[in-house]
């Protein structure tokens, strides 16, 4: 009974190619937590509302502010042990580690705590 959480900050980089966060996954995928999602922020015109990134390149900052929110997350789990699956430059920021497509490798806590 391991709990499976959708987190936005593990999405890469939001660009103007980037595709709307999909309404119908938590019907497709009911063992995984998805509250955590806004799909309002990937709306195709939530950019010219002020919110979200769909349709407009994320800033650097923007995105480093997120996969620090992340992080923050990550940190105050109370599991010893947790499995993140995410994009390789989500990855590279929380870890400081290039990972090989599909490759897996384990990192102590610390590891994420220096890469801030």
């Amino acid at each position: 009974n391991v709990p499976i959480v959708c987190h936005p900050g593990l999405h890469p980089r939001f660009s103007r190619d980037s595709n709307p966060i999909r309404t119908d996954l938590p019907a497709l995928f009911p063992e995984v937590e998805f509250g955590m999602l806004n799909p309002a922020l990937s709306h195709w015109d939530a950019a010219s509302k002020g919110f979200g990134w769909l349709g407009v390149q994320e800033s650097i900052s923007d995105f480093d502010g997120r996969i620090e929110s992340f992080r923050n997350w990550l940190l105050a789990r109370p599991e010893r042990s947790i499995a993140v699956v995410g994009h390789g430059e989500v990855l590279l920021k929380l870890s400081g580690i290039h990972l090989h497509h599909c490759q897996v490798l384990t990192v102590p806590r610390s590891t994420i705590t220096e890469q801030r």
